[in-house]
């Protein structure tokens, strides 16, 4: 997949990829199943649907923190708050970049999706925001009858290390693999 996305930070060491793919009986089918996954990729409520335990809630907001009731649109903070019977932990992602592409010529098109996740804080500005934790690049590809769901994680061997491998704000309500996987639909 050939994206114009942002460049990865030379200083984000470990790369972790995964992709799924789904097949179609047809090029028309293939087209309208990709308008739906692209609709699931930029709505959070269908993010919040494929949760088990309703302890972790998903909202856009604005620069300033207002919670915004649309889809996901570049600039765009994702707040995540976990809670449990004690504590509530709120995390932070930003949307760097958010582009689609169609290329007819190939009966392809693609939207791709540029995030980054901060520490715990909310993140004074967007590069404040690109410069922590690391990198998230999610994407959907529609080629001829194929539909491919991808992610590209990027972090800094610092940051990778002081996860234990992986940890997401949502991990253990959602994994990347699972949603993924669902914004894939069946025919």
């Amino acid at each position: 997949m050939v994206q114009n996305i942002p460049s990865i930070q030379s200083t984000k060491n470990s790369i972790r990829q995964l992709q799924f793919e789904k097949a179609y009986s047809s090029i028309e089918t293939a087209e309208e199943f990709f308008v739906i996954a692209k609709n699931m990729m930029l709505d959070m409520r269908a993010w919040q649907s494929e949760i088990v335990n309703q302890s972790i809630q998903f909202f856009i907001t604005d620069s300033a923190g207002k919670v915004q009731h649309r889809l996901i649109h570049k600039g765009d903070l994702i707040r995540i708050v976990s809670s449990d019977s004690e504590n509530e932990k709120v995390d932070w992602m930003c949307i760097n970049a958010l582009q689609y592409d169609d290329y007819p010529n190939e009966n392809k098109e693609v939207l791709t999706m540029h995030l980054s996740q901060t520490k715990n804080q909310k993140p004074a500005s967007s590069t404040e925001c690109r410069e922590n934790q690391y990198e998230i690049i999610l994407s959907i590809e529609r080629n001829h009858s194929h539909l491919i769901s991808g992610m590209t994680i990027c972090m800094s061997d610092e940051a990778y290390n002081s996860l234990n491998g992986l940890e997401m704000p949502f991990k253990n309500h959602l994994t990347w693999d699972h949603l993924l996987q669902n914004f894939l639909p069946e025919e």
